[in-house]
């Protein structure tokens, strides 16, 4: 199970998939959201991505998000 949840949080990050988890009625996803341009500058200033080189990112930050419809 674990190896599976890897390979999954793998394939979400390096190939910008997005996973659908078997949900019955509701939806649920895992996927990658991205943050530019001005958001990016404020979050940045904020504290979050500060390992993040914005040269090289082109002043855009990654993360993932889990979505649940309820």
């Amino acid at each position: 199970m674990k190896s599976c949840i890897k390979l999954v949080i793998e394939d979400v990050i390096e190939n910008n998939a997005t996973f659908h988890l078997p949900t019955r009625k509701r939806s649920a996803e895992i996927k990658m959201k991205s943050t530019s341009d001005e958001k990016f500058a404020f979050a940045r200033r904020k504290g979050k991505w500060a390992d993040v080189d914005f040269l090289t990112s082109n002043f855009t930050g990654y993360q993932m998000i889990f979505k649940f419809d309820y």
